[in-house]
């Protein structure tokens, strides 16, 4: 049940988010998301890393001095970012469009219409 929940509050951390013309969108550059990214305006401090397999890690605060950590993977698809987590037989799939990558930003919007915004994280 504990693993339902962690896997279920790491989806819902990452899931905040308009909605966006696709058409008008770059497809996603790899190479500038593969890092470590602050999420910003959230009451956990989600920090989410991608790799260059396609691997995520995650780590964010339900309550203090209790992270939950969760890992992952990630497939791009154009403007799509597409993670899956998985906690035991749980799995939890959300897709960010996203509408601005740099060295030091990734902006983009959820499936449910929110935006949702990180910064490159100073410590790698």
């Amino acid at each position: 049940m504990r693993a339902r929940l962690a896997c279920a509050l790491a989806v819902m951390a990452f899931a905040s988010g308009a909605s966006a013309d696709d058409a008008k969108l770059e497809k996603i550059d790899p190479a500038k998301l593969v890092g470590r990214w602050d999420a910003q305006n959230t009451k956990t401090g989600l920090v989410i890393e991608f790799t260059k397999d396609g691997k995520t890690k995650s780590a964010f605060m339900l309550s203090p001095g209790k992270p939950i950590r969760v890992e992952g993977t990630y497939t791009i698809e154009g403007n799509k970012l597409i993670t899956v987590v998985k906690s035991g037989d749980q799995e939890a799939k959300e897709t960010l469009t996203v509408t601005k990558l740099t060295d030091t930003e990734l902006v983009g919007t959820m499936e449910r219409g929110r935006e949702k915004a990180f910064v490159r994280s100073k410590d790698k």
